[in-house]
């Protein structure tokens, strides 16, 4: 009688044991939310890393996308709560999840639109500079005009095949070099007419002035293959 007093109890207690742990895991089970809406709120987040890569590799700067980048990394540090009985709680966190990641994604978007706008002006900018520099010393009778004139054209054409912010960016930078160099031809011509003037004065006055000859016709040199 005895052993079948202590069986029932040990029957009872492990009934008891089984139906608490099944109560357990449906408790949890509901706490983790729809599983469905957390697997969209990784896709968003999947989607807006993608973008900013994308962003990134095309020439966008990162210290534009600085800002989305920290608000992504805000959201990511947040944990989904954590509630007995009803696992709406947690499925409306990755709801608001997956929206947060989707504004995200808009702004990266908006944002490579609005640079490559910028940067394309900026290299139309640019080249338009490099041509009034160049038509200042095709006015100037520069024999050296001839070769901006070529870079110029390559520029150009290069403007109308471009089309992420990095081709502009190499746009704009070759632009400027040319510009300036156009700038420099000036006061470097200057230098060496005054130059040249100082020789025939010295000549004139018996000097010998065959090491300045050589010198500006260096100098000359130089200047025609700049």
């Amino acid at each position: 009688m005895t052993s079948f007093t202590i069986a029932r109890r040990r029957a009872k207690n492990s009934i008891l044991a089984v139906s608490i742990f099944m109560v357990v895991m449906l408790l949890l089970s509901a706490c983790g939310g729809d599983p469905q809406t957390q697997q969209k709120a990784d896709a968003s987040k999947t989607d807006l890393d993608r973008l900013i890569s994308q962003a990134q590799g095309i020439g966008v700067p990162t210290t534009i996308l600085k800002p989305i980048i920290q608000q992504e990394s805000a959201i990511t540090n947040t944990r989904a709560p954590f509630t007995i009985f009803s696992g709406q709680p947690a499925t409306d966190y990755y709801s608001n999840l997956t929206q947060r990641y989707q504004l995200l994604t808009v702004q990266v978007r908006g944002l490579e639109t609005q640079v490559t706008q910028q940067y394309d002006y900026q290299a139309a900018l640019d080249i338009q500079d490099l041509e009034n520099a160049l038509a200042q010393r095709q006015a100037q009778n520069f024999t050296e005009a001839k070769t901006f004139a070529n870079q110029l054209k390559q520029y150009q054409n290069q403007l109308a095949k471009a089309q992420y912010p990095k081709d502009y960016t190499q746009i704009s930078t070759n632009a400027k070099q040319s510009t300036l160099a156009l700038h420099l031809l000036g006061p470097a011509y200057n230098d060496l007419v005054t130059m040249q003037g100082n020789i025939k004065q010295l000549h004139a006055s018996h000097v010998d002035t065959t090491a300045l000859n050589q010198q500006y016709q260096q100098g000359l040199q130089l200047f025609r293959n700049a």
